[in-house]
């Protein structure tokens, strides 16, 4: 769970990092800047959110497993 939660971190990170300089240095009006930010923000809320279901999905089956009773 861990290792979920450090990679949605970084990913969100990065993006922030990626978009700031991207920001700063594209050679671009302010408002197609503005506009491709806000497309790239979106992106990565699209992939966090998706990387939240999986990992629910996941645990879902993990506890799942652990309420069958055990093989006999």
């Amino acid at each position: 769970m861990r290792k979920i939660i450090d990679f949605v971190v970084g990913l969100l990170f990065g993006g922030l990092v990626g978009a700031t300089l991207g920001l700063l240095l594209a050679p671009r009006s302010g408002l197609e800047t503005r506009q491709l930010f806000r497309e790239r923000i979106n992106e990565i809320v699209e992939e966090a959110k998706q990387a939240a279901a999986e990992q629910r999905l996941e645990l879902e089956a993990r506890l799942a497993a652990a309420k069958r009773p055990p093989a006999a």
